[in-house]
């Protein structure tokens, strides 16, 4: 039979597991040297440390409500997790639940939320190996900063900004009400792909994995994308690279070549429904639909603010 509530006024050190209560509440300080287990909630409102081990709080509902310092130890949460002060010095974390952010995570590998993430509180930075979000990521109009690589498996909605220093493999389409920054290289998985923001950015190697990829806003592209089906952009586009795909590419809005580039189809069409233009410096622009039955089709002046070489 499960104990009744532990409330502690004051400061906790647990040196050995608690395991079949209902609940606990400390109003103090909580150095957690083992385990515990509730049935229900564990509010930890003062500063909690993990220390002798890595460490598993299993209950329906963890509230951290000052910081948590993890001591070189890993924290697994089995159950949800309610965040609302910095989480530092975990080697990882594992949310088996909802997460709701309220503060900034470091972990020295990886970080995974299982469950619905939600971002509260201001804007938020993830610092570790790899951040993994398997459910959807609701962002709250707050900007998301993943200082490491990020493995998104569903759709991200409400973010201000989202800004990725490693790569990413995009399993979910991401919506920003601005900037999407992409540092490293970009991977397209299980499905086609939809970016919404105000200006798309990849700084390094887009690998579409046979799928579509929709831009709806402008597109910065600085690195080759390739092995994309389709790619169409509703905005401007800045291409500083060579895009490859299999079927259509459509760009909307005025596009700038910002190196010399070739697009490449497969018998599918290239369409500019704006203006084409050198960023100051004469560019090539090399059109290569691998077939007889795809069109080239320019909207726009070609070449009338900054002039193309070919």
């Amino acid at each position: 039979n499960d104990l009744d509530a532990i409330t502690i006024t004051g400061n906790l050190d647990l040196d050995a597991a608690i395991a079949n209560t209902t609940s606990i509440s400390v109003s103090g300080t909580s150095n957690l040297g083992a385990n515990v287990t509730t049935s229900s909630t564990q509010t930890y409102t003062g500063a909690t440390t993990l220390s002798s081990g890595d460490r598993t709080l299993t209950g329906t509902t963890m509230n951290f409500v000052s910081t948590v310092a993890g001591g070189s130890n890993a924290l697994a949460i089995s159950g949800n997790l309610d965040l609302d002060g910095a989480a530092t010095g975990l080697t990882s974390l594992t949310v088996s639940g909802t997460s709701n952010l309220g503060a900034n995570v470091t972990t020295s590998g990886i970080q995974t939320y299982t469950g619905a993430t939600t971002l509260s509180g201001g804007d938020r930075t993830l610092t570790g190996s790899t951040i993994t979000i398997t459910s959807t990521l609701a962002g709250g109009n707050n900007a998301l900063v993943i200082t490491g690589d990020l493995e998104i498996d569903d759709d991200a909605t409400g973010l201000s900004t989202l800004s990725v220093s490693g790569t990413t493999d995009l399993g979910g389409d991401v919506t920003t009400s601005g900037t999407q920054t992409y540092t490293g290289a970009v991977t397209l998985s299980t499905g086609d792909r939809t970016l919404t923001g105000s200006t798309v950015n990849f700084v390094s190697t887009l690998a579409g994995g046979t799928n579509a990829l929709t831009i709806t806003g402008n597109l910065d592209l600085d690195d080759t994308a390739s092995g994309i089906s389709t790619l169409s952009v509703s905005g401007t586009s800045n291409l500083g690279a060579n895009v490859t795909t299999s079927g259509t590419q459509t760009y909307t809005g005025a596009t700038v070549l910002s190196t010399d580039v070739t697009l490449t189809t497969t018998d599918s069409n290239v369409t500019f429904s704006s203006t084409v233009d050198g960023d100051g410096t004469a560019r090539d622009l090399i059109i290569d639909t691998n077939g007889n039955t795809g069109t080239i089709l320019f909207d726009g002046l070609v070449g009338n603010s900054n002039d193309l070489d070919a």
